[in-house]
C-alpha cells in the first residue's frame, strides 16, 4: 500500500467530521472570537497606561477591558466544549467504522496481522486522533482568523511594517512546524513500531509464561522488552530534543519580530508603536499552541494514517449474494483449486457431502485438510471451480444464513473472557439453560464443570490455568453442539483428548448427527472410525479410502 502524505491524511480525517460541521464552525467562531478578546486585554492595557500618562480619559478602555477578560473564559469554554464533542463523537463513529472493517476483513486478512498491532490500532491510534478533532483542525482555521484580523489591526497603526508580525506569523505557524514534523516522524513511527512489538511481545509472553519458564526463557524474552524499550527511550529522547528546539525557535521568532518593530518603525508614533508591539507580542497564542502541536501531530498523523490504512484495506471476500440455504442441502465441491499466494494447496478437488452422512477426511500436515474446511466456511475463495448448497453457489449466499448453517470447531480453542456459561451460549442467542447443560453433556464437559465451586458461572479467561487443553477443546465441542447449526465441520477435534474422553465426543458426534451433514478432519485413525465415507488428501489432491 502507498504511503500516504500528511496531506492527504488531513484531507481523509476532515472528510470523516463531515456530520459535525455546524459544531465546528460554532467552534471556529468561539475560538477566534476568545483570542481577539484575549489578545485585547494586553493592547487596551497598554492603551490605558499610554492614555492615564497623557492625561486623557482611560474609561472606555477600561469598560472594554473588563468585558474582554469575563467574556475570555466564556468563549474559551464554549470553544473546548465544542471541540471535544465533536472529537469524542468521530472517534465513537471511527471506532464503530473499525470494528465494523475488522469484521470484514476476519478471519482471512487477520489471520496475517500481528495482534498487537490490531490491539494498537483500535485502542492507542485512535485515541490518538482526538489530538487532531479537539486541539488541531479548528485551531488552525481559528490560527489563520485571528492572524489576519490581527495583521489588518497592526498594518492600522504600524502601515508596511505590519509585514513583520506576517514573516514571525509564518515563521511560528508553519516553517518550523513542518521542520519539527519532518525530522520527527521518523522517531515517531520508530516509536510506534516499537510499541506496538512490545504489546505483541507481552501478549504472547502472557498467553506462554509456562512454557517461558520450563524452558529458562524469561531473561530472554525480558531482554527483548528491555531492547524494545530502549528504543522506545530513544525515540522519545530525539522527538522531546526537536520539541525543545522548536520553543526556543519560536520564542525567538516572536521577541525578534517585536525588536524588528523598535529598531525600524520610530517615526510611526510612540502610541502607535506600543500598540503595534504589544499587539505583535499578544497575537502569538493561536500560533504557539499550534507550533507546539507539531511534536503531537507526528504520532497524530502516524496513528491516522495506520487507521485510514486499515479502513481503506480490501476484504479477502469482497460481497455476499442474498439466498438462504435450504434445509438438508447437499453440498457439492467441484473441481476447486486454491493457492497461498504462490502456494498451491488444493488441485482439483471434488467431493460432494449429504445429510445424515460424515465424512472423515485424513492427511498430513500442511496437505490441506483444513484449507478445504476453510473454503466450505468461505473463508476465502477458490481460484478455480465452485462449492454449491444444492443449486445454489456459495458465492450467492448471505452471510448470516451460513453462518447459521454450519457449526465448527478449529484447531485452535479461544477462550472468551466470561462465564463458562457464556462461552458455551455465546453462539446461539436463542440457546435456553437445558441447551447449554445438554451441549456440554454431548462434550463431555459438564461432570468437570459441575464439579466446579461456581460450576457454569466460573470465570474463564485465555489464561485460566485450571483448564486442560483437553477441557478447553471440550468447551469448544459444546460450543459448536450449542449452536446446532445443520452442518458440522470439525479440525482436529480430539487431538488434545483422551482416549476414554474421545470415545464418549464421538458417541454423542455420531448420536448427534442422525440427520446432519458432518465433515471430520482429523490425524487420529481412531477418530475417524465413525465416519461413514473416509478420504485421503495428499498434497492438495483428495482420494476416496474406503467406505463404511
Amino acid at each position: 500500500m502507498k504511503k500516504r502524505s500528511s496531506l492527504s491524511i488531513m484531507v481523509s480525517l476532515v472528510v470523516l467530521m463531515e456530520s459535525m460541521l455546524l459544531p465546528m464552525i460554532a467552534a471556529i467562531l468561539l475560538g477566534t472570537l476568545g483570542h481577539l478578546a484575549a489578545i485585547a486585554i494586553p493592547v487596551l492595557g497598554s492603551l490605558i497606561l499610554y492614555s492615564f500618562s497623557q492625561g486623557e480619559s482611560v474609561q472606555l478602555y477600561t469598560i472594554l477591558l473588563i468585558a474582554s477578560g469575563v467574556l475570555r473564559g466564556f468563549l474559551r469554554y464554549g470553544e473546548q466544549s465544542l471541540n471535544h464533542y465533536i472529537a469524542f463523537k468521530l472517534l465513537a463513529k471511527i471506532r464503530h467504522e473499525v470494528f465494523k472493517k475488522l469484521r470484514t476483513l476476519a478471519p482471512a486478512k487477520l489471520d496475517e496481522k500481528d495482534r498487537g498491532q490490531i490491539i494498537a490500532t483500535v485502542t492507542k491510534d485512535v485515541e490518538l486522533l482526538e489530538v487532531f478533532y479537539a486541539h488541531t483542525l479548528s485551531p488552525i482555521a481559528i490560527a489563520v482568523l485571528v492572524s489576519i484580523i490581527m495583521l489588518t489591526f497592526i498594518a492600522s497603526f504600524a502601515g508596511m511594517y505590519a509585514m513583520i508580525s506576517l514573516v514571525s506569523y509564518l515563521l511560528v505557524g508553519a516553517v518550523l512546524p513542518m521542520i519539527v514534523y519532518k525530522y520527527g516522524s521518523q522517531s515517531a513511527d520508530l516509536k510506534r513500531a516499537s510499541t506496538s512489538e512490545i504489546n505483541a511481545r507481552l501478549l504472547e509472553m502472557s498467553n506462554s509464561y509456562e512454557s517461558i519458564m520450563e524452558y529458562d526463557a524469561d531473561k530472554k524474552s525480558l531482554d527483548s522488552i528491555i531492547s524494545l524499550n530502549t528504543e522506545i527511550h530513544n525515540a522519545q529522547g530525539r522527538l522531546s530534543h526537536y520539541t525543545g528546539i522548536n520553543r526556543l525557535l519560536t520564542e525567538l521568532s516572536v521577541i525578534g519580530g517585536a525588536l524588528m518593530y523598535l529598531v525600524l518603525a520610530k517615526e510611526i508614533g510612540l502610541s502607535s508603536l506600543i500598540v503595534a508591539v504589544v499587539a505583535h507580542l499578544s497575537s502569538f497564542g493561536p500560533l504557539i499552541s499550534l507550533s507546539n502541536l507539531s511534536s503531537d501531530l507526528v504520532h497524530t498523523f502516524a496513528a491516522g494514517r495506520r487507521v485510514l490504512d486499515l479502513l481503506d484495506e480490501e476484504p479477502v471476500i469482497q460481497s455476499y449474494g442474498s439466498h438462504t440455504i435450504n434445509d438438508k442441502s447437499t453440498v457439492s465441491v467441484e473441481n476447486i483449486s486454491f493457492a497461498y499466494v504462490d502456494e498451491d494447496v488444493l488441485n482439483d478437488v471434488s467431493i460432494q457431502f449429504k445429510p445424515g452422512t460424515i465424512y472423515g477426511i485424513e492427511g498430513a500436515s500442511g496437505s490441506g485438510k483444513s484449507t478445504l474446511l476453510k473454503l466450505l466456511m468461505r473463508y476465502w475463495d477458490s481460484q478455480n471451480g465452485s462449492i454449491r448448497f444444492d443449486s445454489t453457489s456459495i458465492a450467492d449466499i448471505t452471510n448470516d444464513s451460513l453462518r447459521s448453517y454450519e457449526s465448527s470447531m478449529s484447531q485452535t480453542t479461544e477462550i472468551m473472557t466470561g462465564t463458562i456459561y457464556h462461552n458455551i451460549a455465546s453462539v446461539n442467542e436463542n440457546a435456553t439453560k437445558e441447551d447449554v447443560f445438554e451441549a456440554a453433556k454431548k462434550a463431555s464437559i459438564h461432570d468437570f464443570i459441575m464439579s466446579l465451586p461456581k460450576g457454569y458461572q466460573t470465570l474463564v479467561d485465555k489464561k485460566s490455568s485450571f483448564l486442560s487443553a483437553g477441557e478447553r477443546q471440550r468447551l469448544a465441542l459444546a460450543r459448536m453442539f450449542c449452536h446446532d447449526g445443520e452442518m458440522f465441520i470439525l479440525d482436529e477435534p480430539t487431538s488434545n483428548i483422551d482416549s476414554l474422553n474421545e470415545a464418549l465426543i464421538l458417541k454423542s458426534l455420531y448420536a448427534s448427527s442422525k440427520d446432519k451433514l458432518v465433515v471430520l478432519v482429523s490425524h487420529r485413525p481412531s477418530t475417524l472410525t465413525i465416519a461413514n465415507q473416509r478420504y485421503m488428501m495428499d498434497s492438495g489432491k483428495l482420494t476416496m479410502k474406503n467406505s463404511l
